[in-house]
């Protein structure tokens, strides 16, 4: 899945858009890729939703482990630059 942005709260000064795909609609996402930890990456609220529902692992950039694992957004792998 690219994208996580599912939530309708945003911190910015555009006006929030409806998601294009519901979540109760989205198929089980088998790997979730977090290239890096802008707020259009890492909307926590999306990512919780999608670790709540126990079927999907998440592959994070560099120093960004440590946050999924305080909000138990789990199977969590971190990768850096030169991680194969």
């Amino acid at each position: 899945m690219v994208g996580t942005n599912q939530s309708s709260v945003l911190v910015r000064s555009e006006a929030p858009t409806k998601p294009g795909v519901r979540m109760d609609d989205l198929p089980y996402i088998d790997t979730v890729l977090i290239s890096h930890n802008h707020y259009d990456h890492l909307d926590l609220w999306t990512l919780r939703q999608l670790a709540a529902r126990g079927r999907s692992t998440f592959i994070v950039a560099a120093r960004c482990a440590r946050l999924f694992r305080s909000e138990r957004i789990e199977p969590v792998y971190e990768l850096d630059w030169d991680n194969h």
